[in-house]
């Protein structure tokens, strides 16, 4: 096996990242789905919980499989409105009830936006089934979706990529962090809707350059994420 060609994966990062983050917090590894760990999304969680939406984690991913770049930064989710939990109680549809614990609100009203250049995901639609309702299959569903460049030098925002289904997500027109924030905080008040945020900087290498390459990235960029997790689980 030549390993200067061999294309790492959301797993080799996943496990460099989980060594770097042991001195800043306790996560956890989980994959996207289980049953394809070497192609699929991976995750470190502040939770050993088996529901983890309402926690800030560290994501690494791919945007097609195909691809030799990992997504590597901060994945968290805004759930559904409290109010609708008195309606759907379920075993499956509490977990997706958002409360003052969801990690939602601690970035929201206290957002960390390193000073760096990097991507901001925004993916979203309504739920129409509470009951059923699964986010981590979400792909499958006919969301909106924002790719935003952002500039932590410059604080600017621009549009990468749109691709709009339900046309729930109206971002054009943010420039700057105060946007960006007042949009989130006027998303928040839809009950029904589920947003993934996703705020993430590319990482390429070989297997050879991997641990370096893990080390740089997570001290620019990911450390700071790995320590605001860490705090939420203790909210």
């Amino acid at each position: 096996m030549d390993y200067n060609k061999e294309k790492i994966t959301p797993r080799y990062v996943c496990e460099e990242m989980a060594k770097l983050s042991a001195e800043d917090a306790k996560l956890t590894r989980r994959p996207w789905d289980r049953f394809r760990p070497d192609s699929t999304a991976w995750y470190l969680v502040p939770s050993s919980s088996v529901t983890y939406y309402k926690f800030g984690k560290l994501c690494f991913s791919k945007e097609k499989e195909t691809s030799d770049v990992i997504n590597c930064g901060l994945f968290f989710e805004k759930g559904l409105g409290e109010a609708l939990g008195t309606v759907y109680s379920s075993k499956q549809a509490k977990p997706l009830i958002m409360d003052s614990s969801w990690f939602w609100h601690k970035f929201i009203n206290q957002p960390i936006f390193p000073e760096n250049t990097y991507k901001v995901y925004v993916e979203g639609g309504y739920v129409t089934e509470p009951n059923s309702f699964d986010p981590y299959r979400m792909r499958m569903l006919k969301w909106d979706k924002y790719i935003l460049d952002y500039d932590g030098y410059k604080d600017a925002f621009s549009v990468a990529h749109s691709h709009r289904e339900s046309f729930v997500l109206k971002l054009h027109n943010i420039k700057k962090l105060s946007d960006f924030i007042l949009a989130m905080k006027q998303l928040e008040k839809d009950e029904w809707l589920w947003l993934n945020i996703f705020i993430c900087k590319e990482l390429k290498a070989t297997i050879p350059e991997l641990k370096n390459e893990c080390k740089n990235l997570y001290e620019i960029f990911i450390k700071d994420f790995t320590k605001l997790i860490d705090q939420n689980q203790k909210i």
